[in-house]
């Protein structure tokens, strides 16, 4: 058990897969929707509060209670409105709502009311078991706990309290809180892993074909200013087969390994990096249409370390989109990798070593001709 919950706390989490595997099948805009509507039914039962007798009791305390309510049908607006949130936009949404929903209920003049409704918390639990980390599910569950204990503590501690229903209340509410994220986070972690390897290439830890797809969705490639392109970029080692005469498969192996690493190394913070098969590697990204060239004249030269002990040189093509067109159309990437791919095999027939950049832009009159 304690194995499993070691291996569990220390697995890598990227908070971008399940959004991403959403996007793919069309499940963000209705799944948004339901989040309102979850929202928005909370922020109704909390306005229905203040028509019964345990309504807050003082303007003061009523005041702070409807700013939450406020809070509330704010973020589900959002949800309704807006797009799918950034990691740090969805933790504002679960702890801000989480504070929000302890002072509401604080405001309460009934406090077994309060640890009566309080069994809300399970929800934002499911949420966060989902779309979140181990780490920050913990946190989450330390603080409904905490929360859950206060609210039982006060109200056993009035004097015409049933604490034995308090008890059936309390232990119902530590199952929800404790194993119903847990439940949904444990399955989830593991699917999780299945998805980073199967689009995960296992020999050089790039992407491979199947994951290049799924990042279409992913943050560094979500939203192109008008000023910026969206960059293909292919890349194949020369005259590959050398190599592996010279230092055997396990050898070139290691060369694409190194390969890789340097390329993810170089655009690890605006680019991804997949391997198309075999020693032919993409590079894709947003960078500005000023900065482009240099950029990727950059990746392009880290492919060759002299320090190597078989140094090896590529080829190069690049296709662009601008970012006024870039809709995260998966026909758009695979067009854009013909488009670079045609440039790599033309910087090939030419004697290698060099990269070629594609003179205009992909336009839809593209896809036709394709």
């Amino acid at each position: 058990m304690f194995r499993v919950v070691g291996e569990w706390w220390s697995r890598p989490f990227d908070y971008s897969a399940m959004p991403g595997y959403m996007a793919q099948r069309g499940l963000q805009r209705p799944y948004r929707r339901m989040m309102a509507a979850v929202v928005l039914m909370v922020v109704l039962a909390g306005s229905l509060l203040l028509f019964t007798s345990g309504a807050p009791p003082s303007p003061a305390a009523r005041a702070v209670f409807i700013a939450c309510l406020v809070t509330g049908a704010v973020s589900a607006l959002l949800w309704l409105r807006g797009t799918w949130p950034t990691r740090r936009q969805s933790l504002v949404f679960l702890f801000g709502d989480d504070v929000a929903l302890v002072v509401g209920l604080s405001m309460l003049a009934d406090v077994q009311a309060s640890f009566t409704v309080s069994v809300v918390f399970a929800l934002l639990g499911i949420y966060c078991g989902y779309f979140h980390s181990i780490r920050t599910l913990v946190a989450h569950i330390a603080l409904t706990v905490a929360v859950s204990l206060y609210f039982f503590g006060s109200a056993a501690a009035e004097g015409d309290s049933d604490v034995a229903y308090l008890s059936v209340l309390l232990v119902v509410q530590l199952a929800l809180f404790l194993l119903a994220p847990l439940l949904s986070q444990i399955p989830l972690s593991n699917l999780r892993d299945d998805a980073y390897q199967s689009g995960t290439d296992p020999l050089t830890g790039a992407l491979n074909r199947r994951g290049l797809s799924a990042v279409v969705h992913a943050p560094l490639l979500a939203a192109a200013r008008h000023d910026e392109v969206v960059a293909m970029m292919v890349i194949d080692l020369d005259r590959f087969k050398s190599v592996n005469d010279r230092v055997g498969h396990e050898g070139g192996d290691e060369v694409l390994r190194r390969v890789s690493e340097r390329l993810q190394t170089s655009t690890t913070t605006w680019a991804y990096v997949a391997r198309l098969g075999g020693e032919e590697f993409c590079v894709v990204g947003i960078v500005s249409w000023a900065e482009m060239r240099n950029r990727l004249d950059d990746v392009h030269a880290a492919v060759r370390c002299d320090a190597d002990e078989v140094p090896v040189t590529a080829s190069a093509g690049v296709a662009w989109i601008p970012g006024s067109r870039w809709t995260r159309d998966a026909d758009d990437v695979e067009l854009l990798i013909r488009r670079a791919d045609r440039l790599m095999y033309e910087a090939k027939r030419a004697g290698g070593d060099s990269l070629r950049f594609d003179d205009q832009a992909y336009t839809t009159t593209d896809n036709a001709r394709t």
